[in-house]
């Protein structure tokens, strides 16, 4: 299941090198399984960048911190930086002491080329708001909307005619989130520009769509601000996809170690790294006791 998954999987063991590496990864990346098990992952993959980053989230999560939807970016094969946002459950023993970390995660590498694009756009407003790919809003300094584009009506139901002239943020946001969308919004009319802030909306079917915004104020000719144009990206289907990965890396971890079937792992020097509770009762040995030992002697 590991092998064949549609989403990238890999998982290290407590010194960091790689023990899986799944099919999915080795199409992102370029690299086959064979050639990368037992090396390690920080040092050998992860962009020079974002190396210290990613060790310190791993060491946390070996420590029982686990931490939700990171960002680990990897060198393919290609030379290409690939961005995967990964969530992380721990392997443990027998004994609950953790001996490793599987990560399950998603390609958005092309999501955040969008965001760019988003970022784009918020800076060069001679682009065709209307007809933009990407949601777009604007409002004046007493926060009466002045823009919705086509994207962001049919993202949210409303149309153009039912938003125009309307206070925005509370006509349409969350309610529990509104106070910190109006402080975000009251930045950007004091020139002070706000990236990827929660703009999280209820549209006019009564779902919620989540949305990450860049807002900068608009200013006349002789530079008096006349209000904010907001420009983002909805990441709703992400967030979903965030929650489902996080429910598949635990359900991964508990049906290896329960599965009814024998599950062995090694790496690239033979030495075993999965062992699970099947392999102990068949073969006599504990999971710890065969753990780090060599698989064939």
């Amino acid at each position: 299941f590991i092998c064949t998954a549609n989403a990238p999987i890999l998982g290290i063991d407590a010194s960091g090198l790689i023990t899986e590496w799944n099919q999915m990864v080795s199409r992102i990346t370029g690299y086959e399984a064979n050639s990368v098990l037992g090396r390690p992952l920080v040092e050998d993959f992860v962009c020079s960048t974002a190396k210290d980053a990613a060790r310190k989230v791993f060491n946390q999560a070996l420590q029982g911190m686990e931490m939700a939807a990171f960002e680990l970016p990897l060198h393919a094969r290609t030379g290409e930086k690939r961005d995967i946002l990964l969530n992380t459950t721990v392997r443990r023993s027998p004994t609950g002491e953790i001996i490793g970390i599987i990560g399950v995660g998603q390609d958005v590498t092309d999501l955040k080329a969008q965001k760019r694009e988003a970022e784009h756009i918020a800076g060069s407003l001679d682009q065709l708001i209307n007809t933009a790919k990407i949601p777009i809003f604007g409002i004046n300094v007493q926060g009466c909307a002045t823009e919705w584009n086509s994207n962001a009506a049919e993202r949210c139901g409303y149309s153009k005619a039912d938003i125009i002239g309307r206070r925005l943020v509370q006509s349409i946001v969350v309610s529990e989130h509104q106070q910190e969308v109006e402080h975000r919004l009251l930045k950007a009319l004091g020139g002070e520009a706000s990236s990827d802030f929660e703009f999280p909306v209820l549209t006019k079917s009564g779902e919620r769509r989540d949305f990450l915004m860049n807002a900068m104020a608009l200013t006349s000719a002789d530079g008096e601000v006349t209000g904010v144009v907001g420009v983002g990206h909805d990441v709703t289907e992400l967030r979903k996809l965030v929650a489902e990965h996080k429910n598949m890396s635990e359900d991964l971890a508990r049906l290896v170690q329960s599965a009814n079937a024998p599950i062995v792992g090694v790496n690239r020097v033979g030495e075993v790294t999965e062992w699970n509770d099947k392999m102990a009762t068949l073969s006599g040995y504990s999971r710890e006791e065969a753990i780090g030992k060599l698989l064939v002697k």
